[in-house]
């Protein structure tokens, strides 16, 4: 029995031959990747005479490494954003994806915030693929992991999405209106008074010529 790598144009390798009346036989298959592979058969009768015969149709052989093939990484980029924003998370194998592609299941430690769709598939012949994740806004930095799994082995990565960045408004101007301000010379004594518009404000007085601290006013309650 002979191999064929083209779809039947050549038969260049032997897999294998049996003597007597053989009814099946179990031939080793050579790690040759192809789409394009046919088998011969070719018997002999007790005269000698050959006859042979070719599979009706091409048949795929996969390499080991296909076979063999088990998640390498998952990545994500960026891995902080804003909530609102996008996230592209990367599968990749550890060799090229079989025929028919290979389909690796996603899931989300966040999915009300992260959501990820149930599944990335890696086209046949490549090795990675990508997904792209829209986050929701969120009141505070959450971080997120994204697990992938296929061929037995699992890989997460992980991002943070954090709330969208707003600049404080500045704090309002307390005004102070003085009320009264006397000084008794017999005495020696400033007497002052005034009102904010803070209740909670704590006004001193200066000299103006100076900076001298004068000294504090009690507050009274009710600015």
């Amino acid at each position: 029995m002979r191999l064929s790598l083209d779809g039947g144009a050549t038969f260049p390798i032997l897999l294998g031959a049996a003597t007597g009346e053989t009814t099946s036989l179990s031939l080793p298959v050579p790690n040759t990747p192809t789409t394009h592979a046919r088998v011969k058969l070719t018997a002999w009768d007790t005269l000698g005479n050959p006859v042979s015969d070719v599979s009706d149709a091409d048949f795929q052989i996969i390499s080991l490494a296909q076979v063999n093939t088990t998640l390498s990484t998952v990545t994500a980029s960026p891995t902080t954003v804003v909530g609102g924003g996008t996230v592209r998370v990367t599968v990749t194998l550890g060799a090229a994806s079989p025929s028919g592609g290979a389909s690796v299941p996603l899931a989300s430690t966040s999915p009300t915030i992260a959501p990820v769709p149930a599944s990335v598939v890696v086209p046949a012949g490549s090795t990675a693929a990508s997904v792209s994740v829209a986050t929701k806004t969120v009141s505070a930095s959450t971080a997120v992991t994204v697990a992938a799994a296929y061929g037995g082995v699992t890989r997460t990565t992980s991002f943070t999405v954090t709330p969208s960045s707003t600049t404080a408004p500045p704090p309002a101007t307390d005004s102070v209106s003085v009320t009264r301000a006397e000084y008794a010379t017999s005495k020696r004594e400033l007497r002052v008074e005034a009102t904010g518009s803070s209740s909670s404000a704590t006004s001193k007085v200066y000299v103006a010529a100076t900076g001298e601290l004068v000294g504090t006013l009690p507050n009274l309650g009710g600015g």
